[in-house]
């Protein structure tokens, strides 16, 4: 009994740390992607997955996340970090290059 009590008290732990996500990718202004998704802490999460570039996002606890963007070509990953406390708040991460703009953002998400 009280090994099901602790299983059940873990569950729901941490599903109330698990955080929603609203995700975006942007080419030239452009959003041509939009994830909504749940990660859990200690987690990372692909939200796209395109032929130049995959987009990560990973929860690192305490309201914190951070970005990944591995670029196939180079290869090469950017990384930013942040903090998401409230709806306001946005992670970006941006290249800017000669022939496009491209851009990811992640706010928390309405429940």
């Amino acid at each position: 009994m009280k090994r099901w009590i602790f299983v059940m008290m873990l569950l729901v732990s941490t599903s109330v740390l698990a955080e929603d996500l609203n995700c975006t990718v942007s080419v030239n202004m452009e959003v041509v992607a939009e994830e909504v998704f749940t990660v859990a802490p200690k987690t990372k999460v692909t939200y796209v997955n395109a032929a130049d570039f995959v987009f990560y996002v990973a929860n690192k606890g305490n309201s914190k996340f951070e970005l990944e963007i591995f670029n196939v070509d180079a290869p090469s990953r950017s990384y930013a970090t942040g903090f998401l406390r409230t709806k306001e708040d946005a992670l970006t991460w941006t290249l800017w290059t000669n022939n496009y703009l491209l851009e990811t953002s992640c706010r928390l998400a309405d429940k």
